[in-house]
């Protein structure tokens, strides 16, 4: 294959999505919740649930951009970038609710969630999980 095809085909590929379940939700190592559904997603990305089933308060977080965010937006709040950045801006002007903190980086998620008790993030699988605790996401039928 010549240099230009190769060429090509990597940067063609490396902007291709991340595919859904490479996405993995992380909780806090402190946080005893062995998995949650869908639904518990959303109802904590979109403001409606703000405590664990423990009484403790949910710090979640988010990734700024990219495929991994986007990922997780369509797969479990079923939001496109555009929208979620929307309603959040609509809670935040009316004075009912903060949106998740966010960050550049998946390192900074993953050391952010390692040590703020009740946080919760997301990542891709392939990301250094050290300190973090990853929780399966049921499906809701």
């Amino acid at each position: 294959m010549c240099l230009w095809k190769k060429l090509f085909c990597t940067v063609l590929l490396s902007n291709l999505p991340l595919a859904a379940q490479d996405v993995v939700m992380i909780i806090n190592p402190g946080n005893e919740t062995q998995s949650l559904t869908t639904k518990d997603l959303q109802k904590i990305y979109m403001n409606k649930r703000s405590r664990w089933s423990s009484g403790d308060h949910i710090v979640s977080v988010t990734l700024e951009s990219g495929a991994v965010h986007e990922s997780f937006l369509r797969k479990y709040l079923r939001k496109d970038k555009r929208q979620f950045s929307t309603f959040w801006k609509r809670l935040l002007f009316t004075g009912k609710g903060v949106p998740p903190t966010s960050f550049a980086n998946e390192e900074e998620v993953v050391a952010f969630v390692a040590k703020t008790p009740g946080a919760i993030g997301y990542v891709s699988a392939k990301a250094n999980l050290k300190g973090v605790v990853v929780v399966p996401i049921q499906n809701d039928s």
